[in-house]
């Protein structure tokens, strides 16, 4: 992992672990999916990397944009809200390689170290 960047894929998510109460009363998880949409316009290298990438992740799919995932998130009776709240799975590559937070990539240093 040396010289590879932070988890900045994962970290927006690490802290969602259900489909609401996870958001201050004036912040929703459409709010935030509202903002990323907007930002993407401005940015799109910048709302991929810590929003679109961990969403296709999440269902499977390559490069789609914000608007491309709401529309697969609805064919497939989803919603933003039960994306966030799905687990990162330990073996999603991002473009650049894994993407750990500290204590995830803790937890992989115990793995590889045959702790669990």
């Amino acid at each position: 992992m040396e010289g590879k960047p932070y988890g900045f894929e994962t970290f927006l998510f690490g802290w969602i672990d259900t489909e609401t109460k996870n958001f201050p009363d004036v912040i929703s998880p459409e709010m935030i999916t509202i903002a990323f949409s907007i930002y993407e316009k401005k940015n799109p290298a910048v709302a991929k990397r810590i929003f679109s990438d961990a969403m296709n992740m999440r269902l499977g799919t390559v490069n789609l944009t914000i608007s491309e995932l709401s529309i697969e998130i609805g064919k497939r009776g989803l919603s933003f809200p039960k994306l966030f709240a799905m687990v990162e799975k330990d073996d999603n590559v991002y473009t650049h390689g894994y993407s750990r937070v500290c204590s995830a990539f803790v937890a992989a240093i115990y793995k590889a170290g045959g702790l669990f």
